[in-house]
């Protein structure tokens, strides 16, 4: 189960949600954002408990609460997450909207290495949804026989937020 939470200070002044629209994502608004082709920001842990950084494309499991990543075979934060499973997931909306998902949780190999394993239906789904319908397809193609792992994102603490600021910013 997934711990969600809003910043505790994420009301301002009376009137700060009005005038800025600062606030968590509702369910609904939260299921509206991750089914978008946001490329997700992986936070895993080096070998010496240096943080690395990863864009990846990503599937939202609204029933299950969880991410699912395809990792290519020699991906250097597939060699962190056997290693230490800890992860930080950041999905954000660049274009203003401040919308955003947190996420601290832990990754589970589900599959793999394969090639045209079970993680392939999720991958067509990827490349269509972040590349477009032929362009993905083409993609899906040319690298059908790279190994890949199917990894599941477990979040422990989940949080949300949309627009304006937060009291702790104001004077």
């Amino acid at each position: 189960m997934t711990e969600s939470s809003t910043p505790p200070d994420a009301v301002g002044p009376p009137d700060a949600m009005e005038r800025f629209g600062g606030g968590a994502l509702a369910a609904d608004e939260l299921r509206e954002f991750l089914a978008g082709a946001w490329v997700c920001k992986l936070g895993t842990l080096t070998d010496d408990g240096a943080p690395y950084v990863t864009p990846l494309w990503y599937e939202y499991e609204p029933d299950a609460e969880s991410y699912v990543l395809i990792g290519r075979e020699r991906a250097v934060w597939l060699a962190h997450v056997r290693r230490d499973p800890r992860v930080a997931l950041c999905i954000d909306d660049p274009d203003g909207s401040h919308r955003r998902v947190l996420v601290q949780g832990r990754a589970e190999i589900v599959e793999g290495p394969s090639t045209r394993g079970p993680w392939l239906p999720t991958a067509r789904r990827m490349a269509e949804r972040y590349m477009g319908g032929a362009d993905g397809g083409a993609y899906m193609e040319r690298t059908l026989d790279f190994p890949r792992y199917t990894v599941r994102i477990i979040p422990e603490k989940t949080t949300t937020w949309r627009g304006g600021w937060a009291r702790k910013y104001y004077a």
